[in-house]
């Protein structure tokens, strides 16, 4: 017989019945004593649950009078309790249900935050009951604005550098881009992310999107990319950058972090630098003079002259050759000397110009005049040499005072008198001149005639007679 069936009234006729009766009333008291002990039970873990979960369990009736019940509200710092009051009434009575989140009222330095959820138990009814649950979020809240501070703190680190910095999944979307970035590319954050790599290329061959996916798939894999790229900004711009791509495991996600670093300065520097090279060498080459330099005395590098003057044929056999190889020994003593002497100073300092003997690839002797000066390179300090070869100088100036002393050979023993007029001014004269007219060279040397008027007339006389 099911509890309905004992619940219902008996006849009672005997007093076995009766007894009966008593019987089953005390089997059902029991079973309500054990169901009110199991209720009980329920309720106190239901208690000690919520306790745990900081949880807690509200119910009321949602009248004019009490809206939001005094039991919630309680639990809201006083200085939001009307706003959140307002928002679980709208939500109440716009959906039937309110989900929010506040400051708790304890009074600590930092506050507690909560989150409350609620619902009508039957919006038909209307007897209005409403119920809430109402637990701790503390260290969630603590936890999300830790997260927020860090992506903050993140943010205001990557937009502090100089570089612009990308964060690209592995479709090639855009999800991030710093200061640095917008300032490259003339973008905002959000037109980023319509943006693909293409957009930001040349698109002349290899700066294409094609080799862009290429190299996103090679550091997907593993291998980390560095590379210069042809980039394109907002205003059709054209610059050379510096790409750096790496793939980096974020949220259990492979993602790619690029860094941009502008170099186009650095471009049009080198290729400015590569140009004056040119020039400064197509200089070095044309130059009639041969151009050393030499650094702790061994020989660096030579022009084309310098390769004529020692009888070379190619840079590489001068070049490594110690400054004593190619200097005559005769001229040892005073070259070191002007070593010393200028590794001794500092700055761009210049020795006159000198007359040496340096020693041909095949040992013949030439002579050279010589300037050099200290100069800095980036290997540090060096020589630099500037050699003529005077050798054919030297001849004609050996022949031409060859000749010299021949003439004034001829002028001394001449058995005439002979004199040089400039302008009819004596300039030279020979040594019977000087008899016939008892001048010496000295007196005579300036001079456009004697001083007596009976010398000139005499002078003139020889003159006319073709003296």
């Amino acid at each position: 017989m099911t509890e309905q069936q004992d619940l219902q009234a008996l006849p009672i006729t005997t007093s076995d019945g009766v007894e009966q009766l008593i019987a089953r009333f005390n089997q059902l008291q029991h079973r309500l004593r054990q169901n009110e002990r199991l209720l009980q039970d329920h309720h106190r873990r239901l208690e000690m649950a919520l306790d745990v979960a900081r949880m807690q369990f509200i119910e009321w009736m949602a009248t004019t009078e009490e809206p939001v019940a005094d039991a919630l509200l309680s639990l809201v710092c006083p200085e939001d309790r009307e706003r959140i009051e307002k928002v679980i009434v709208r939500d109440l009575g716009a959906y039937g249900q309110f989900l929010v989140e506040f400051r708790s009222a304890e009074t600590k330095a930092s506050h507690s935050w909560f989150m409350a959820r609620g619902r009508m138990c039957d919006p038909n009814s209307p007897d209005r009951q409403a119920i809430a649950m109402a637990w701790d979020i503390t260290e969630f809240k603590m936890a999300e604005l830790a997260l927020y501070e860090n992506e903050e703190r993140f943010q205001a680190i990557v937009d502090s550098l100089n570089d612009a910095v990308f964060l690209q999944d592995q479709t090639g979307h855009i999800l991030l881009a710093n200061a640095s970035a917008c300032e490259m590319y003339g973008y905002s954050r959000d037109a980023f992310n319509a943006l693909t790599v293409g957009d930001l290329s040349s698109g002349s061959p290899p700066y294409t999107q094609q080799e862009a996916v290429n190299r996103f798939s090679r550091a997907l894999q593993g291998e980390p990319q560095f590379f210069e790229w042809r980039a394109k900004d907002a205003r059709g711009r054209l610059f050379w950058v510096e790409a750096s791509i790496q793939a980096a495991s974020i949220g259990g996600v492979q993602q790619l972090v690029i860094v941009i670093h502008d170099i186009d300065s650095l471009k049009q520097a080198a290729s400015a630098l590569q140009e004056s090279e040119e020039r400064y060498r197509l200089l070095l080459e044309m130059s009639p003079d041969a151009i050393l330099v030499y650094r702790e005395g061994v020989m660096e590098m030579a022009n084309q002259s310098a390769l004529r003057l020692f009888g070379a044929e190619r840079e590489e056999q001068l070049l490594g050759l110690p400054w004593t190889a190619w200097v005559h020994p005769d001229s040892h003593d005073r070259v070191r000397e002007q070593l010393q002497y200028l590794q001794k100073t500092d700055g761009l300092t210049a020795l006159p110009a000198m007359e040496q003997c340096y020693l041909r690839l095949d040992g013949s002797v030439i002579e050279v005049e010589v300037t050099a000066s200290a100069i800095s390179l980036t290997e540090g300090r060096a020589v630099l040499s500037i050699a003529r070869d005077i050798t054919r100088r030297k001849i004609n100036e050996a022949r031409l005072q060859t000749l010299l002393v021949q003439q004034e050979a001829i002028l001394d023993n001449a058995l005439v008198g002979i004199v040089l007029l400039k302008q009819r001014v004596i300039t030279q004269c020979n040594r019977r001149f000087e008899e016939m007219f008892g001048y010496g060279e000295a007196e005579m040397l300036g001079r456009s005639h004697p001083n007596t008027l009976s010398q000139r007339r005499r002078l003139s006389g020889h003159w006319r007679a073709g003296l």
